[in-house]
């Protein structure tokens, strides 16, 4: 689910919401694994400022304003699951949208209302892509049929993928955080 913080009306929030939508869907959760994937904080709020996405008053903006109150127009979902653009949710910064988003995760996990629920980290992922993909497939309850290749180039419709080696690059060298100034005595 990419996207939903509270319910139509504001009658649930976070887990609940989902909960909700996952039934009104038909969705069996009990017999459901649920993977939710999450970024670093920074990585996250600096991916979903630059996403191609409708501007956000509380995405779209300059970083400086991150810790600042505002209303977010796109966190919230209707009864089958799609954006629902006429919801606000206002929150006192950007920060606190991450922070429901991570808390809704691990009460998707405590709760286990699921037949299983699991965290993957796109830094993970990134750098030992065959350990996380076979991590999936354990909770999944998949058995692989031979090795887990990665593949690097184009995209399946033929366009340049960045690649692996490029997204290592960025998580180590933390190339979404611009430089420190040097240090004046």
């Amino acid at each position: 689910w990419p996207h939903g913080l509270q319910g139509a009306g504001n009658a649930s929030v976070g887990a609940e919401s989902l909960y909700e939508v996952m039934q009104s869907s038909g969705t069996d959760m009990a017999d459901t694994v649920a993977v939710m994937m999450v970024k670093s904080p920074l990585a996250t709020l600096q991916s979903w400022n630059t996403a191609f996405r409708d501007p956000e008053p509380c995405i779209k903006r300059s970083a400086r304003t991150w810790d600042t109150p505002c209303t977010a127009m796109d966190m919230s979902w209707t009864e089958d699951g799609s954006r629902n653009y006429l919801q606000s949710l206002d929150v006192k910064s950007t920060m606190e949208i991450y922070n429901r988003y991570l808390k809704m995760y691990h009460d998707v996990v405590k709760e286990g209302k699921f037949k299983k629920a699991v965290f993957i980290t796109y830094e993970d992922l990134v750098e030992a892509p065959a350990d996380t993909v076979l991590s999936i497939a354990n909770a999944m309850n998949w058995k692989p049929y031979g090795d887990i290749a990665v593949v690097e180039g184009m995209t399946t419709d033929g366009y340049p993928a960045p690649g692996r080696p490029l997204m290592v690059e960025e998580m180590k060298g933390r190339l979404w955080l611009p430089p420190a100034p040097p240090h004046t005595p």
